[in-house]
């Protein structure tokens, strides 16, 4: 990925209008309406917040102080430099915020902000995504999908020869369970838990042809060459179908 320059999109249509005016937003009205904080002032904030997309100038997010225990100095002046950085080089709303994703990113730092959760406190750490992500686990853990893809993992553990003959199978079989356990994003429907089940189902059916590049089988051949040796590490962004997803992949491949 490190090769590739992030795509930029058109903030005034299609998917980059659609999140800048309906799903950042919405981002933000779930918050406030599960109440995940309930003072008038973290309201007031997130009111103001969604207010400002996607016409109102970007504004710097708050700096974090190592006095308030989120991290040692060299984190935060890292962290409070790389965003001023971020935003003084974006001289403009939220539509010239680009690419995309890193939108995105300042507006769950700037949500953070309005909830309290660097300020200490009884707001501070306080995750106002925790409602959701507990839904989203209990949903997935109670998919179809999911629920036969652990089924066959524990068959094969209780079966050594079997398991041992088909480890390349199954290996690819829940690389592309883990792989569309990613459409199990929070934020892609922020307003609604139906894209959990909606992910469940696809990571179920594995469908290849929604694909636009492949290379399960390079990376599937890198694990096996590397005998159980090598380090796997899980970037992970989400709760829900996604975490459990790749805890299967995880266990599966500890136990080969």
């Amino acid at each position: 990925l490190s090769r590739l320059d992030p795509p930029i999109l058109d903030p005034t249509k299609g998917f980059a209008k659609y999140t800048l005016t309906k799903r950042l937003p919405a981002v933000i009205e779930r918050v406030i309406h599960e109440q995940a904080v309930t003072g008038e002032q973290e309201t007031s904030a997130l009111r103001q917040l969604e207010g400002e997309i996607p016409d109102t100038a970007l504004k710097r997010p708050m700096e974090v102080k190592e006095e308030d225990g989120q991290c040692v100095a060299a984190d935060a002046q890292c962290f409070n430099g790389e965003w001023a950085r971020w935003t003084d080089a974006r001289k403009g709303a939220w539509t010239e915020a680009l690419p995309l994703i890193s939108t995105e990113m300042y507006l769950y730092r700037r949500l953070l902000d309005c909830t309290g959760y660097f300020r200490g406190g009884e707001t501070g750490l306080v995750d106002p995504y925790e409602g959701q992500k507990a839904e989203s686990l209990v949903a997935g853990m109670g998919s179809k999908a999911f629920q036969e893809a652990v089924s066959e993992h524990v068959a094969a553990l209780k079966d050594p020869p079997v398991f041992k003959a088909m480890v390349g199978i199954k290996l690819r079989r829940f690389v592309h369970t883990d792989l569309w356990g990613n459409q199990g994003d929070l934020a892609l429907s922020p307003m609604h838990i139906e894209n959990t089940e909606a992910a469940s189902k696809v990571s179920h059916t594995d469908k290849d042809d929604h694909l636009l590049q492949d290379e399960s089988e390079a990376a599937i051949e890198l694990l096996m060459a590397a005998g159980g040796k090598a380090r796997v590490d899980f970037i992970l962004d989400n709760s829900g179908i996604e975490l459990l997803c790749d805890l299967l992949l995880a266990d599966y491949l500890l136990s080969h």
